[in-house]
């Protein structure tokens, strides 16, 4: 039988040859299962290995950040999925010292649109860990981890969890079907970009078409931390 790649695999070869990278806002979702007999509890979660290297140098105006050039419109991928109950969380990944989980306002991220002036706004309230989650046996839990950020940033997610008398952090593999290894990467919003890298209308495939209509802006980020309103 011949080999059959499809255009899912294409396009992440695509991607990862070209080293990309979500902007401003990437998201996963995973689910925790509990297997052993005792209660197990999910106290945290956490950014670990995160490198951020214009923190700094980002305020200067003359200073560009390495994602630049081209914006890529993806094509769509697969259905909406089953609508299950889950903990929204997110993390403001660019802001230093802001490495836990946080819990997301119902409704949000709102996704920006930038005809219409609008910007990607996104929510945040209490940290996580005031309101940690317990399973028993054979219950699960579902988690949409968001991850938002200004800067081009590299990271990884771990997850504290308790059970019986141990206490420890476990890795979590948030890298998305193009990248290799556990971790994820962020580039922060550019007011415009070069070029566009979209799908074929005639057909599979990516086309590259200069950005002279100014279609290749992005939303800008309105980042909101409440964690006094309950």
């Amino acid at each position: 039988m011949e080999n059959v790649t499809t255009w899912d695999e294409k396009f992440n070869s695509w991607l990862k040859d070209r080293g990309a990278r979500p902007i401003g806002l990437y998201s996963v979702r995973f689910t925790v299962k509990a297997l052993k007999d005792e209660t197990t509890i999910i106290q945290d979660f956490r950014l670990r290995d995160r490198n951020c290297p214009d923190g700094v140098a980002n305020a200067i105006d003359d200073i560009k950040r390495k994602m630049h050039g081209t914006l890529v419109h993806p094509p769509a991928v697969g259905g909406p999925g089953e609508d299950v109950k889950r903990d929204v969380l997110g993390f403001q990944v660019s802001q230093y010292g802001e490495t836990r989980a946080r819990i997301i306002e119902p409704g949000y991220p709102k996704l920006g649109v930038v005809a219409q002036r609008t910007e990607m706004e996104v929510l945040f309230r209490h940290r996580f860990s005031s309101k940690a989650v317990t399973l028993e046996q054979g219950d699960a839990r579902t988690f949409d981890m968001y991850f938002v950020s200004e800067l081009d940033c590299t990271f990884g997610l771990e997850m504290n969890v308790t059970a019986g008398n141990e206490d420890t952090w476990i890795p979590v593999n948030i890298s998305p079907a193009w990248s290799e290894g556990e971790g994820a990467a962020i580039a922060g919003p550019e007011s415009e970009y070069d070029t566009l890298a979209r799908p074929k209308a005639d057909g599979p495939g990516m086309e590259l078409a200069r950005n002279a209509t100014g279609q290749g802006a992005v939303p800008r980020l309105n980042i909101t931390v409440d964690d006094v309103t309950t």
